[in-house]
């Protein structure tokens, strides 16, 4: 039995909830937490690699390691001095080789939960770079007529943790960052701003606050536009629904096809250019799109659909969101790419007669969308999500309806951090396919 540390108020005899107590870390879970059990109780703990022996603290909400006394030889010192309050790259701890390896192992077990066919092992796809790799960033704000708060919101907190460097922050975007408090100096308001990269490689920002601006706010915007110390802005104030632009604010990242690919301001695009471009090649080579029906779902600004509709018989793609709807169909006119775009929600949108659905739903996953699946029965199903749990329970009901994983990849989108994106490939049962080509890493 574990070895268990309590304590009591000084002069009191009663007995009092633990305190402390030893536990094994038996193996990692979603969210990057340790499952631990002592007696009848499991614990999810933080910042453990699987394996360690550690006293943890229960005085708190949630459990915190007070001590580890056995350590993981995958655990690594985090080098960011802000890691503590910030809480947002927390797999700092795991050494960088390893955590792919982590991810795909809670991947793979989530899937496999109530398979009665055998999984397929999952590949796992790594960065070149696992600091300096975030093109794309989304801080909070708090100013006041002296100061201006701008960091990371911290963990489990509406506090802002401010920072000088971000050691996951790609080099490109740190003089944004001095921009953003210089231009927001004398406002009295909070918000959100987004970082990106745009034309020419220049910053590109969008700026969400409660309030009006300071008046000097909006021509230090226009004179960084004009001396191109960044490519473009956008402000939305309060309940606005018409923001105020300066210059050009869409986000440009280089496509998978090594051409520049426009991403709608503010809109949803990969948190790495590297990242966004590996994933979109690992799904064509998946889709295996040459002389197939292509449709694909929740496409975004086209960041898959640069390479499926290149060698596609046919090509559908289907987004709601206006902005990117148009970037879509603006990165596949630039290419010379004849394709249908439709602007509509993904959830309801009734499949056409097709070879393969491509969907890369948001982190609820795809619940609507699952059934029009079902529906209309597509000879491969090519599945992209952030979120483990969601996928897990959309693959489930695929399973219900006849489908059989035929490959899992993971690709580490967001080193430093639990979080991971996953591709899986689903296919009728009683029509599997031997491993195709584009399942080899």
């Amino acid at each position: 039995m574990a070895r268990v540390k309590q304590t009591e108020p000084r002069g009191s005899k009663a007995s009092v909830p633990l305190a402390r107590v030893e536990v094994d870390i038996l193996k990692l879970v979603p969210g990057g937490f340790g499952l631990a059990r002592h007696e009848s109780r499991t614990f999810l703990v933080p910042d453990v690699c699987p394996g360690e022996r550690v006293v943890i603290d229960l005085r708190s909400s949630r459990p915190r390691v007070a001590e580890v006394l056995r350590a993981s030889p995958d655990r690594v010192t985090p080098a960011c001095p802000h890691l503590a309050r910030c809480g947002g790259c927390d797999f700092m701890h795991v050494r960088a080789e390893r955590q792919g390896a982590l991810h795909a192992e809670v991947v793979r077990e989530l899937l496999a939960h109530g398979a009665d066919e055998e999984i397929p092992e999952a590949r796992v796809q790594q960065l070149s770079r696992s600091t300096g790799y975030r093109t794309r960033a989304r801080l909070a704000f708090r100013s006041t007529e002296r100061s201006v708060v701008l960091g990371f919101r911290s963990e489990r907190s509406h506090d802002i943790v401010a920072f000088e460097r971000c050691l996951v922050l790609d080099p490109r975007l740190e003089p944004a960052v001095a921009i953003v408090r210089r231009v927001l100096a004398g406002a009295v308001s909070e918000g959100e701003v987004a970082l990106a990269l745009g034309h020419g490689g220049a910053p590109v920002l969008e700026v969400r606050s409660s309030r009006d601006l300071a008046p000097a706010t909006f021509s230090a915007l226009h004179g960084l536009v004009e001396s191109k110390e960044i490519a473009g802005a956008r402000i939305v104030l309060g309940e606005t629904t018409k923001p105020l632009v300066f210059g050009d604010p869409r986000g440009v990242q280089m496509g998978a096809d090594d051409l520049p690919l426009l991403v709608g301001a503010g809109g949803f695009a990969q948190a790495s250019e590297e990242g966004a471009i590996e994933l979109a090649r690992r799904v064509a080579a998946l889709v295996e799109p040459a002389e197939k029906r292509v449709v694909e779902l929740f496409a975004g600004s086209g960041t898959l659909s640069v390479l499926l509709a290149k060698s596609a018989r046919s090509f559908v793609g289907v987004e709601i969101d206006k902005e990117a709807h148009a970037s879509a169909k603006a990165n596949l006119d630039a290419r010379g790419i004849t394709a249908k775009l439709v602007c509509s929600d993904a959830e309801a949108f009734s499949i056409p007669a097709c070879d393969v659905v491509v969907l890369d739903p948001p982190r609820s996953g795809a619940k609507g969308a699952v059934e029009k699946l079902l529906t209309a029965r597509p000879k491969r199903i090519v599945y992209v999500s952030c979120d483990p749990a969601t996928l897990a329970r959309d693959v489930a009901r695929l399973r219900t309806g006849g489908y059989v994983l035929t490959a899992i990849e993971t690709i580490e989108l967001f080193p430093q951090t639990s979080h991971v994106e996953t591709v899986v490939v689903l296919e009728p049962r009683k029509k599997r396919a031997k491993a195709h080509a584009g399942g080899a890493a």
